[in-house]
């Protein structure tokens, strides 16, 4: 009677041996699907928000860039004996406080997305600060540095491309 008890046990093992592993191997399977998935949502997530990124950084560097086409125009108005001068120059000034207009929503945009990169966050503010210092001086006293600002400019771009490469890299840390 004890052989066969213990040859109904062995038996009993054998059987519930692979199902065990079955069972295990489901769920293991199951949960690094989840895992997977989670992955693949998290990494769609930091593409979209990266190219969003992109464009509003784009987009405040051609109105940076159109900002200063635009003291360059109003610098040669101010130079020239046109006899429309004010004119002109009234012109151009409705045109840079739009763009200025424009650069403060992009500015808007660009901390909104600063919480989530915390590496470039400080050195972006600092530089658009400084961008936006340079023009409200050049409107209050007409005087504008196009080397100097040029170089704030490319600093700004090179922290940009940081904080895209950071975007689409880092794990997101979700408070």
């Amino acid at each position: 009677m004890n052989d066969t008890i213990i040859k109904l046990i062995e038996i009993g093992i054998q059987i519930l041996i692979p199902i065990v592993i079955v069972i295990m191997g489901l769920l293991l399977s199951r949960k690094l699907d989840k895992e997977k998935n989670n992955f693949e949502l998290e990494k769609e997530w930091r593409i979209k928000w990266a190219d969003a990124f992109y464009d509003v950084a784009y987009s405040y560097n051609n109105i940076i860039t159109d900002c200063v086409m635009e003291i360059f125009k109003t610098d040669q108005v101010l130079n020239s004996n046109d006899s429309n001068k004010d004119i002109e120059i009234k012109k151009h000034d409705m045109s840079l406080l739009s763009l200025f207009r424009d650069l403060e929503k992009l500015n808007y945009k660009i901390d909104v997305f600063m919480c989530f990169n915390t590496k470039n966050s400080i050195e972006i503010k600092k530089l658009t600060n400084e961008i936006l210092t340079s023009f409200q001086k050049y409107c209050s006293e007409r005087k504008f540095n196009f080397d100097t600002f040029k170089k704030e400019q490319s600093d700004l771009n090179y922290s940009f491309r940081n904080a895209h490469n950071e975007l689409l890299n880092s794990k997101i840390d979700y408070k």
